[in-house]
C-alpha cells in the first residue's frame, strides 16, 4: 500500500467555517486519491512529531497562516527534517507556505511579498522550463489559479528550476532535483475557499486602494489545480 503523509502546516480561516474540511481534506480530494493510499497526517505547528519519512511514498507540506520569518521552532525542526528527506529521494509537494517552508530549507530566501498580499485568482505565468517539466508539461502557458499569500519566496533555492510567475510574485513554482516541486498558488482550492480568502482581507486590501470587486469578478473555478494534484498522484504512484 502506498503511503502519502501530508504536513498540515496550518489551519483554514475561522470565516471558513461553513466549509468542509481544511487543507489535507482538500488536497486528498482534489488528488482523487483512492482507498489504496493511505494518508497521514500530521500538525508540526501543534507540536506534533514529524514521523520518519522513509515509510512514505510522498510528501506534501500545506499552507498556513504562519509567517516563515516568524523563526518558531516547529520550523526550524521542520526544515531540518525536510532536508533530510529530500536528500533520500522521496518526492515533495510544498504548497504556498509549504512552498516557502520548502524553499528555506534547501536554501532559498523567503520574506514579505514586496508587491503587496496576492489573493484571488491570478494568472499563472509558465516558464521555458516548465515544457519539459514532468508536473507542468502540456499545460496553457498561462493557468489562471486561486491564491492568497503575504509572503513569498523571494529567491528559489540554489540549483531549483523556475517554472512559473505571476504580476506579482517572480517565483510561484520551482522544481528542485527531479521530483522535488514547490508551488506558491493554491491547486487545492475551489472558488468559493478562494473567495473567503478574498472576503477576510477585503478591508485590508480596501485600505491600500485594491479594487476588491474588480478582483471578487476574477474567482471562478479553474481545473488546472485539480489537473497538477492529480498528476503529482500519477508521478508518484498514489493512484
Amino acid at each position: 500500500m502506498k503511503r502519502l503523509l501530508i504536513i498540515q502546516a496550518g489551519s483554514k480561516l475561522p470565516s471558513l467555517a461553513k466549509v468542509d474540511g481544511d487543507f489535507s481534506e482538500w488536497i486528498a480530494e482534489g488528488m482523487g486519491i483512492t482507498g489504496e493510499t493511505r494518508i497521514t497526517t500530521v500538525e508540526p505547528h501543534e507540536d506534533q512529531r514529524l514521523p520518519g519519512y522513509r515509510q512514505f511514498s510522498a510528501v506534501i507540506i500545506s499552507g498556513s497562516n504562519a509567517m516563515i520569518t516568524d523563526h518558531h521552532a516547529w520550523m526550524k525542526r521542520a526544515e531540518m527534517w525536510i532536508r533530510e528527506a529530500v536528500a533520500s529521494g522521496i518526492p515533495f509537494l510544498g504548497i504556498c507556505f509549504g512552498h516557502q517552508l520548502l524553499a528555506s530549507a534547501l536554501g532559498g530566501m523567503v520574506a514579505d511579498n514586496p508587491n503587496g498580499i496576492e489573493v484571488g485568482s491570478v494568472d499563472i505565468h509558465l516558464q521555458s522550463h516548465s515544457a519539459s517539466d514532468a508536473l507542468f508539461a502540456d499545460m496553457p502557458e498561462v493557468i489562471p489559479s486561486h491564491v492568497s499569500h503575504r509572503q513569498s519566496v523571494l529567491r528559489i533555492p540554489p540549483g531549483a528550476v523556475h517554472l512559473a510567475s505571476s504580476a506579482m510574485d517572480a517565483n510561484h513554482a520551482f522544481r528542485f532535483g527531479a521530483k522535488v516541486w514547490g508551488l506558491q498558488f493554491h491547486p487545492e482550492f475551489s472558488a468559493e475557499i478562494a473567495q473567503g480568502y478574498l472576503d477576510y482581507y477585503r478591508p485590508l486590501l480596501m485600505q491600500r486602494g485594491v479594487d476588491v470587486d474588480a478582483l471578487t469578478r476574477q474567482v471562478k473555478e479553474y481545473p488546472y489545480g485539480q489537473m497538477l494534484l492529480q498528476r503529482f498522484a500519477a508521478l508518484t504512484m498514489l493512484k
